[in-house]
């Protein structure tokens, strides 16, 4: 005699056999109402131990998350660097609690710093683990290659070596010495930073010498452009997070409008930041946020004095996710 554990959606969990010994005997109508009932019961119970399973199941998934959080958030600066004559910038907000995109602020000799700006294919835990490991290749490679371009050709090197073969990242990377004003970028497959002058100009930086993102080709050679900073003028990096940020009728923001915004805007960079990150979100008007967001703005200042400006400090810095 059989009775199926039948759940209220109609799934079978499975079933109740019972055998007689005696093959003579026949089981009855009766044995059989009594026994539906007692798979009824049975059923009720598996399903009330199943939720705790999946209860407890889905807290340890939250610890995890919010432990590889905050294991995240200690791989992204503290704070802005202090850079005299220059003001600094950044905002970062992950889509999920966990994230692809990254940025850095890398010192080096000469007092110069490397801004390092890069987005990981994908999303969710595979893509935070992508972004750590390159994390520490950044640092590594930038600190020990003075040539720009060569060091960003050894974190690709070592990227294609990890055996992510699925996973691919963007990434730029400009150094800023501030005693001449000057900045060395290199360009890794990412969306080519904006330059804006003190007159309102919008100049995007290395469009020609971009190479291929980080991952593809470990042969890949890649190339550095320098640019002057003048006074009152801002660098701009930024991920796609910016830029295709939707509406409610699904229309991204869009690298017109935000060049238009950032001409527009007056200032230094934290007004010149906090303009943008505005603007993109009277764009979306509340809509779930598809993609991460990191914004980096490193502004001359239009007058150099001898106090140097301030840098604006974590005032952007989104901790939690959205």
């Amino acid at each position: 005699m059989c009775v199926p554990f039948v759940r209220d959606d109609g799934d079978v969990l499975g079933v109740l056999q019972i055998d007689r010994s005696d093959v003579r005997t026949e089981f009855r109508r009766d044995d059989l109402d009594l026994l539906a009932g007692v798979a009824g019961t049975v059923t009720r119970a598996i399903e009330q131990a199943q939720a705790h399973e999946e209860r407890l199941s889905q807290e340890q998934l939250r610890r995890d998350l919010e432990l590889a959080h905050r294991v995240q958030q200690g791989l992204l600066p503290a704070r802005p660097p202090d850079i005299p004559g220059y003001e600094t910038f950044d905002y970062y907000e992950p889509a999920r609690q966990i994230s692809g995109d990254f940025f850095s602020y890398v010192p080096l000799s000469d007092r110069r710093t490397a801004v390092v700006l890069a987005d990981v294919s994908g999303k969710g835990v595979s893509a935070a683990l992508v972004m750590a490991a390159l994390s520490a290749d950044v640092r590594y490679c930038l600190a020990s290659e003075p040539d720009v371009a060569r060091a960003v050709s050894r974190i690709n090197e070592s990227l294609c070596r990890s055996g992510w073969e699925d996973r691919f990242a963007t990434l730029v990377v400009a150094v800023l010495d501030p005693r001449v004003h000057r900045v060395t970028l290199v360009n890794a497959g990412h969306m080519p930073p904006l330059v804006r002058d003190a007159s309102g100009g919008i100049h995007p930086v290395g469009v020609e010498e971009s190479g291929f993102p980080l991952g593809v080709d470990p042969d890949h050679v890649y190339a550095a452009v320098e640019v002057g900073v003048a006074p009152g003028s801002t660098l701009v990096l930024y991920t796609d997070g910016i830029s295709e940020a939707m509406d409610h009728a699904h229309r991204t923001y869009g690298l017109a409008r935000l060049q238009r915004v950032i001409g527009e805007a007056g200032g230094g960079a934290g007004e010149l930041g906090r303009r943008i990150l505005a603007d993109v979100e009277r764009h979306a008007a509340g809509q779930v946020r598809s993609d991460d967001i990191c914004l980096v703005c490193v502004g001359r200042a239009a007058a150099e004095s001898p106090q140097s400006p301030a840098p604006v400090t974590g005032a952007g810095r989104v901790q939690s996710g959205a």
